[in-house]
């Protein structure tokens, strides 16, 4: 019964350790994208909150492709759609942008 166990065992631990080689020889996983909507009061792209965060997310993850919604054809036409804006219209245009 030992030997069996042991057999067992010694299967298992080469099954690990050629799973774990696969892994260490494959390609780097693709970033997700990532697609980022700022609240009431910013913009898509204001470098001091939303264009920050985008520069940030880019600099941690080398080949992500980031995405600020913009609502509106302008940074200030994006802050008064956060306060004044149909969130039902908003949505619709930020799917058809994506």
């Amino acid at each position: 019964m030992a030997s069996r166990t042991m057999a067992l065992f010694l299967c298992l631990f080469a099954a690990s350790c050629v799973r774990g080689e696969r892994v260490l020889h494959q390609a780097p996983p693709t970033p997700t994208p990532i697609v980022m909507w700022h609240g009431m009061g910013d913009n898509c792209c204001d470098p001091l909150t939303m264009g920050h965060l985008q520069g940030f997310i880019e600099a941690q993850l080398p080949g992500v492709y980031v995405y600020s919604v913009m609502v509106g054809d302008s940074p200030a036409a994006d802050t008064m759609h956060g306060f004044l804006g149909d969130v039902n219209a908003q949505v619709e245009a930020a799917c058809a942008a994506l």
